[in-house]
């Protein structure tokens, strides 16, 4: 979804991952190549290997979502082109903790990438194994963290969202908050921005916080101010 709506934005996106040779997997890469990008290193795998596919219960007030992941499981360092993805100005990471292969390698990944000049945001997504091992190892070498609130208290292991911010900014130049319809804000050391949610007329909440980092980050990457970058995440 990031990358779709990158691409969609306006960026010129490439994308790495691994996917079944599935109906499933062809509807994916169908869309995100018309959306522009490039899908060139993106893996087909032959069965007996599928593509992941969430399923999402909504009830309110939270949300169940069920996932089986896959070929998102699979994905390892030896898929990984490091002259492709040291091509460009910025790396987004998401879906830490489903990507088992590949996570005792994300700490060496981003060192290589920051060491190539690039720029790296990460969006951890929850942890359905309740541990959220790894992330600290993360967080010297990321530029944006993206975390919702719950996230944000999760990984900080804070009960207080604020004390939990001021944990995290204090190793992360920039902490983007994602609120829902309270909006979202951004914290770069002990300056706070904030951004009120757009007033509409709520139909599917599916895709609303990679919406927003696309959103955001296709106005970082062009060097655009923290207000900026937010108000372009919730539109």
């Amino acid at each position: 979804i990031v990358a779709h709506n990158l691409a969609a934005l306006g960026c010129k996106v490439g994308f790495i991952s691994r996917i079944g040779d599935d109906p499933m997997g062809r509807v994916a890469l169908d869309q995100l190549g018309i959306a522009g990008l490039d899908i060139s290193r993106v893996k087909r795998i032959a069965s007996p290997a599928y593509t992941g596919i969430t399923v999402t219960l909504q009830r309110a007030p939270w949300r169940n979502m069920l996932t089986s992941p896959g070929t998102i499981a699979e994905v390892s360092f030896e898929d990984l082109d490091f002259e492709y993805l040291a091509d460009s100005r910025h790396f987004h990471f998401s879906s830490y903790f489903l990507q088992k292969k590949l996570q005792p390698h994300v700490p060496e990944i981003f060192a290589r990438l920051k060491s190539a000049g690039l720029t790296i945001s990460v969006d951890t997504n929850d942890d359905p194994d309740g541990t959220w091992q790894g992330v600290d190892e993360l967080l010297p070498y990321v530029d944006v963290l993206m975390p919702n609130a719950h996230e944000a208290r999760t990984i900080a292991r804070k009960d207080d969202l604020e004390a939990a911010v001021a944990c995290l900014a204090a190793q992360v130049p920039v902490v983007v908050v994602k609120q829902g319809d309270a909006g979202a804000f951004a914290q770069k050391g002990k300056e706070r921005f904030t951004s009120p949610a757009v007033a509409v007329a709520v139909v599917d909440a599916v895709g609303a916080g990679d919406s927003f980092n696309a959103g955001f980050l296709s106005q970082y990457v062009k060097g655009a101010d923290l207000p900026s970058c937010l108000r372009m995440g919730n539109l």
